[in-house]
């Protein structure tokens, strides 16, 4: 069973009109700067959801896609992401969580996910850890980490974000841990999962590229090993 936690959070409330609150939202603007980096960050995430069976095998309740699948193109991820991070130019969707439509979104995206056949709240806490490292690991793997005022103050801002997803982060250090040993021991092959990488790389052939070498070592292995790129 998955639970939630309340629609008003008064310490999310203060957080957001917190004197903190815009240097964190300019962190998250900061870590996610250099050119195609929102997308290969998106594609870091992507490309380890479908190398997990357990997590491509979720399904809508009354349909016969995967989540996964019906996520393939990513414009409405995208949008969505945009505004939970305050990084689309639209003044109205730029303050990131501060703007109650866009927590309202997170929590109405959540609740559908909770209700796909297959979901787990275990599965929501990975993917919302992995969208919250993504950008750290891609920088690091391309020699730009973020210094360590930015590092946390982007990690407050995240953690805020995804608590509205019903998903409570610890330390950076410990959530890369245990997503990678998530993936360890569950990462593999899955007819859906193989028939949509291959897809996802055709279309995206320098996002996956890109967000490859950045991946934890047992996905990475999957997809290498899917797109013949294998040495094993």
């Amino acid at each position: 069973m998955i639970n939630f936690y309340p629609d008003k959070s008064p310490s999310l409330e203060q957080y957001t009109l917190s004197p903190g609150y815009e240097s964190d939202l300019a962190a998250v603007h900061e870590v996610y700067s250099g050119q195609g980096l929102l997308e290969t960050s998106g594609s870091f995430v992507f490309l380890t959801y479908l190398t997990l069976p357990a997590l491509t095998a979720v399904r809508a309740p009354y349909g016969r896609n995967s989540l996964a699948r019906s996520s393939i193109d990513g414009a409405a991820e995208r949008v969505f992401l945009l505004r939970l991070l305050g990084l689309t130019p639209d003044p109205e969707w730029s303050t990131g969580i501060r703007n109650a439509k866009v927590r309202q979104q997170a929590r109405m995206l959540s609740r559908r996910h909770a209700e796909l056949t297959g979901m787990r709240q275990g599965y929501i806490n990975f993917i919302s850890a992995a969208m919250a490292l993504a950008p750290l690991l891609v920088r690091l793997e391309a020699g730009r980490p973020p210094d360590t005022t930015e590092l946390r103050r982007y990690w407050r801002y995240i953690s805020a974000a995804v608590s509205l997803m019903n998903t409570q982060l610890s330390s950076e250090r410990e959530e890369e841990q245990k997503c990678r040993m998530f993936c360890e021991e569950n990462a593999g092959f899955s007819p859906d999962g193989e028939a949509m990488l291959t897809q996802f790389a055709a279309r995206h052939p320098e996002h996956v590229a890109a967000a490859l070498p950045a991946l934890f070592p047992r996905s990475q292995y999957v997809v290498r090993t899917v797109l013949g790129e294998s040495d094993a």
